[in-house]
């Protein structure tokens, strides 16, 4: 309920149902747009007050795997962009080799998009501590990895604990955003990751993605007349440098400032 306000299109690209819910053990988009969009006061999202367009574009199996279409999902890419007219394209999901249907679909969205100012399209990283996977590894794409609380790279021996995953790297990495511990949206039950309405520990570079397209949503409604190159780079070189500063292929620019961002888009 806290996300269904903010719902201005949606659509099932997976059953092709009349609208984009979970459905069975997808508790993951819930998770990932609460980020964003969440109007709880208790749990509130980073941009409550911009509009979520949803596509559903994958089903968990329940046994760990999710069904999913290369073709299906360069048509909800081409519907978010075209016919719901969505500003920023925010994509927890990749893995595999790359597909040039996908890659063709984001790269219009990219250029056309916005009345061709250019969809700004965000992608996460990968969780196997190993180079980014595609669509990430696309070029001109944001790409985000994850940050812990003490604004470490996220890896297996980062001191959060969680020994079990580590946000990827590599050339294409733009920066870095909160993926430890986010409290966010949650399903219902037992479908759920928590069994209640909200989760205090959704983590992984899926966490981290939605960070930085909320940041690239509210700089275009500061100032709508930015292309998406220039959003990309407004991002980048407000970020919070770690490391020793500069951009490297673990942290990359660095962790996601979003007040600077927003400043800075307001000057431009």
């Amino acid at each position: 309920p806290y996300l269904d306000r903010a719902v201005k299109k949606e659509k099932d690209f997976v059953d092709g149902r009349g609208n984009a819910r979970p459905s069975g053990n997808d508790a993951h988009g819930t998770a990932c747009a609460g980020i964003i969009f969440s109007r709880s006061a208790r749990v509130a999202g980073l941009a409550p007050e911009l509009s979520l367009v949803a596509a559903r574009i994958a089903k968990s199996d329940s046994q760990g795997f999710w069904i999913f279409d290369d073709w299906l999902t360069a048509d909800a890419i081409d519907w978010c962009w075209d016919d719901a007219q969505a500003d920023v394209l925010s994509n927890s999901w990749g893995g595999g080799p790359p597909v040039d249907i996908i890659a063709r679909a984001l790269d219009r969205a990219r250029t056309r998009g916005r009345n061709r100012k250019g969809a700004v399209i965000v992608a996460a990283a990968g969780n196997s501590q190993n180079l980014v996977e595609f669509p990430a590894n696309l070029e001109e794409v944001l790409t985000v990895g994850a940050s812990n609380q003490w604004d470490e790279r996220k890896t297996r021996t980062s001191r959060d604990g969680e020994t079990w995953w580590g946000s990827n790297y590599g050339d294409s990495l733009d920066l870095l955003a909160p993926g430890v511990g986010i409290r966010t949206t949650d399903i219902r039950g037992r479908r759920g990751y928590a069994g209640g309405m909200f989760t205090d520990d959704f983590n992984g570079t899926s966490a981290a993605a939605p960070f930085v397209a909320a940041v690239a949503g509210m700089i275009i409604a500061v100032n709508s007349g930015l292309s998406e190159a220039e959003v990309r780079d407004l991002i980048n070189r407000t970020t919070d440098p770690l490391s020793g500063g500069g951009w490297n292929r673990t942290v990359g620019y660095g962790r996601l400032n979003a007040y600077a961002a927003l400043r800075a888009a307001r000057c431009a």
